[in-house]
């Protein structure tokens, strides 16, 4: 889960379900999830998506809100959206709930790994002897 808010002698975390409890400091083990920031999950149209990139839910009880990813564990993704005020603005949904706003951000999605439109000789890569068939 995710600590959304720090008492003087609890925490408030939000589970995986989007439950929030509370937890005192010796129920929690340090930081957990460090693998986070490197994982990548799928939304709805299999564009990549990673912490920090901003989804629009498209299904289930939050659909048509736009958000951050805050953190991701397998394929639940805690969201942050500045107009939440319950549980400091983190919810929980499904990737494949999710699709990625504003396009792949220069990512190579789903397309076999080349851009829609783009030709073998566009390649950053090529160089004057591979463009010489052309």
């Amino acid at each position: 889960g995710v600590i959304v808010r720090v008492g003087r002698e609890e925490f408030t975390v939000v589970n995986n379900h989007g439950i929030s409890r509370e937890a005192r400091p010796e129920e929690l083990r340090g930081k957990r999830n460090k693998a986070s920031d490197r994982a990548v999950a799928l939304d709805v149209q299999a564009n990549q998506i990673r912490c920090g990139d901003s989804v629009t839910i498209v299904e289930g009880p939050h659909k048509g809100r736009v958000a951050t990813l805050k953190r991701m564990s397998r394929a639940q993704l805690f969201l942050y959206s500045q107009f939440r005020s319950e549980n400091a603005g983190i919810f929980v949904v499904r990737s494949r709930s999710c699709v990625l706003t504003g396009g792949a951000r220069g990512r190579q999605g789903g397309a076999g790994g080349r851009r829609a439109g783009s030709t073998p000789g566009d390649s950053p890569f090529s160089t004057p002897q591979s463009m010489s068939g052309r």
